[in-house]
């Protein structure tokens, strides 16, 4: 609630910022781009950045979220973590779009910062899922760095959008089925810690439920990225836009892709091995094989239904 509050307030700034860049015509003449007024232009630009960031858990707006997610109820944070985030994603890429519609040096620029926050964000975050040791963490620290490869897509699409109507799209197109998959998956994964929450504890809790273990192993396989799971399409379609902008970007995106199989396969192997763990009540392995039933359905269909996807995605 306090970060939510910090966010709005940074929201507040930048509206107070772009009103002022607009002179005497005020909010009549407001407009999401980037204002021309080089300090207040900038001053906007980075309080909307330090919003978002804040809702959605960019480094270096990061730093309440492993505490939150680490330590809340984990049916409450599987809403806020699995669907809330969602509505917050969508409004980061909207604003991305608008802001680099009409001008491509502000694109470019936009596109720069994006990068360098992406890169800093999905590195911290999959770094530290290596050193976690409890379930609820490792999809904390996993949800950075999720954040980071949908900002891979946000910078190809500020590029992209004002030169090319097909990159940005497939950019878009990324973003949604990744954040899709991400939100299916934390959904489920997060209610799945009420049962148990460290690794230890956690041990064997799937390996007598054989549908349940089996879902649980498809949710985080679909979030490493692997074919033909919905989180593979979302990675593919990021990636793809973005290599045309930087390759360096997508390099560096593939190798974080690779560090999270550490502790995904970790996660994994302690669910569905023997032990005494508690087993899941009934709601959760239900939401654990709807769950799973999606991404995987979903993933086969998601090439057919991207290509029904007529770039650009907004007129």
């Amino acid at each position: 609630i306090l970060m939510g509050a910090v966010a709005t307030l940074f929201l507040a700034v930048w509206v107070a910022a772009s009103t002022v860049s607009a002179g005497e015509e005020g909010l009549a003449s407001f407009s999401i781009t980037v204002p021309r007024q080089a300090g207040v232009g900038g001053l906007a630009v980075a309080a909307l950045i330090a919003a978002v960031g804040f809702k959605i858990g960019v480094v270096p707006f990061h730093w309440w979220l492993p505490s939150v997610y680490g330590r809340a109820d984990g049916r409450v944070v599987s809403v806020v973590a699995g669907v809330l985030k969602l509505a917050f994603i969508a409004l980061l890429a909207r604003l991305v779009y608008l802001m680099a519609y009409d001008d491509p040096i502000v694109g470019s620029r936009l596109a720069l910062i994006l990068s360098i926050l992406a890169i800093v964000t999905m590195t911290y975050g999959n770094v530290a899922g290596l050193t976690a040791g409890s379930l609820r963490t490792i999809l904390a620290y996993s949800s950075i760095a999720h954040v980071g490869y949908i900002l891979v897509g946000a910078a190809a699409l500020a590029y992209y959008a004002p030169l090319d109507p097909v990159i940005s799209g497939i950019a878009m197109t990324g973003i949604a089925i990744q954040a899709l998959a991400y939100g299916m998956a934390k959904s489920a994964l997060f209610n799945l810690t009420v049962a148990a929450d460290e690794l230890g504890e956690a041990r064997g809790m799937l390996g007598s439920d054989q549908a349940a273990g089996s879902m649980a192993a498809v949710l985080f396989l679909s979030l490493l990225g692997l074919p033909p799971l919905l989180g593979f399409w979302g990675k593919l379609y990021l990636f793809l836009a973005a290599a045309s902008y930087s390759v360096i970007l997508v390099a560096i995106a593939l190798v974080n892709s690779a560090i999270s199989a550490g502790y995904y396969v970790r996660a994994i192997r302690e669910l569905v091995s023997e032990g005494e763990a508690p087993k899941p009540g009934a709601g959760i392995v239900a939401a654990l094989i709807l769950a799973g039933l999606a991404t995987i359905i979903l993933g086969v269909a998601a090439p057919i239904l991207a290509g029904l996807i007529t770039p650009p995605l907004f007129p």
